[in-house]
């Protein structure tokens, strides 16, 4: 079983890795932008993937507010919960029903034979008042015991190392990092940075320069050649691959979400 569920995070991380790269090196591809409702979700899970470890671990929507950074604090209760359903769809939590203390003493004074007109009917027919609480997926927490062990999390690094795989992995994203370098605006980079520091931690606050950020953008904008600039993600993935720890978080998620690939 263990050996079946490690070939399918394998197989899952190549899936990704070939189409990612069919679509982002096509000459019609356009990066597109970070949505607030796009952050929003990037928040959850990241939050989630922090902070609930068992199928106990457990939280409400008008929990998710109070993870949100400052920026994203205007996020409206119905793109909380169209972001819940589609996590709630892909496998990645689970939703469990939680009746409240309202229906219970309903429903006790039904069963004590008190009101018993006036409640059996609108019970009955619409069922208990309630709230649901949500919490990782069982298929989502073996994932994570699976990539986390040192045996299994060994074998799926090496293979997919030696491979290229995640050599190819990583041009992908230094590659999307640098077309959003190149077409962000300042003060949109500024927001999304303060943002992503509670969300995927990809650049704390504190380190961010505008003037480095600046001149980055600056030597990008003289790249007008889509070879010129995957030449550039080719080189600086070359380097992570080796400079990176197999332990890293960027793997982690590359290895859950080979996990939720369906197989061919």
């Amino acid at each position: 079983m263990l050996h079946s569920d490690i070939s399918k995070i394998i197989s899952g991380c190549k899936r990704i890795v070939i189409e990612q790269e069919k679509k982002l090196y096509d000459r019609h591809f356009r990066l597109s932008n970070f949505s607030e409702t796009y952050l929003c979700l990037l928040s959850m899970k990241n939050h989630i993937d922090l902070d609930f470890n068992s199928t106990e671990d457990g939280f409400r929507l008008r929990d998710v507010k109070n993870w949100l950074p400052d920026d994203l604090q205007n996020m409206s209760s119905r793109i909380i919960r169209r972001n819940s359903t589609m996590l709630l769809n892909s496998y990645y939590l689970r939703r469990d029903r939680l009746e409240n203390r309202k229906a219970k003493n309903m429903i006790k004074k039904d069963q004590e034979g008190r009101n018993k007109n006036k409640f059996r009917h609108s019970y009955e027919d619409r069922g208990p008042k309630s709230f649901y609480t949500y919490s990782k997926s069982i298929y989502l927490l073996s994932l994570e015991r699976l990539v986390l062990g040192i045996t299994p999390r060994a074998i799926i690094y090496t293979i997919l190392k030696n491979s290229g795989i995640l050599e190819r992995f990583l041009k992908i994203c230094e590659y999307k990092k640098l077309l959003e370098i190149k077409r962000t605006e300042m003060n949109e980079m500024i927001k999304r940075v303060r943002t992503q520091t509670k969300t995927i931690g990809r650049i704390p606050e504190s380190s961010f320069r505008t003037d480095k950020y600046m001149q980055e953008q600056d030597n990008l904008m003289g790249i007008n050649r889509k070879k010129q600039l995957i030449l550039i993600a080719s080189e600086k993935a070359n380097s992570l691959v080796h400079e990176l720890d197999w332990r890293d978080r960027i793997y982690t998620r590359f290895f859950i979400a080979g996990g939720f690939i369906p197989s061919s």
